[in-house]
């Protein structure tokens, strides 16, 4: 079914929106904890990927240990497209090496949208909001949830 993205349990707490009655399905929305790890083994390319994006993902809570297996995707398929457009610079003319960037880019592309690494992605994403219990901000959020 096309149309909006849902909101979390968390987000609709937070904006005032849970109704018991219409959100009785998502009581047990599945909550998942930890930080992805680094696999040994990446290469370079892939490796400084991970570097730069995860733990920007995790500091914003995009991702969790149970997504560790599409970020290495995302990082390994950034690095066969890095070395793609290498083999491209050398040899433009080849087919088999431009069907091989395409490839590599729209893979790369597809893995990288399921963990927000575009804007257009982010806007998709359904992010809990921070345990923050400081301030009026938290006082709010803790009485909306309960």
């Amino acid at each position: 079914m096309k149309g909006r993205p849902r909101k979390s349990l968390a987000e609709l707490r937070l904006m005032g929106g849970f109704r018991p009655a219409r959100h009785a399905d998502r009581i047990d929305e599945p909550q998942f904890d930890g930080e992805p790890v680094k696999p040994r083994g990446m290469d370079r390319e892939a490796g400084r990927l991970w570097d730069a994006i995860v733990p920007e993902l995790v500091a914003r809570r995009v991702v969790r240990a149970i997504d560790t297996t599409v970020l290495v995707s995302v990082c390994e398929l950034w690095s066969l497209y890095r070395k793609a457009i290498k083999a491209a610079a050398s040899d433009p003319t080849s087919k088999d090496v431009r069907t091989a960037v395409i490839g590599y880019w729209r893979a790369f592309d597809a893995a990288a949208a399921h963990v927000g690494l575009s804007p257009t992605a982010r806007t998709r994403l359904s992010v809990p909001p921070a345990d923050d219990t400081e301030g009026i901000e938290g006082f709010s959020r803790k009485r909306t949830a309960s």
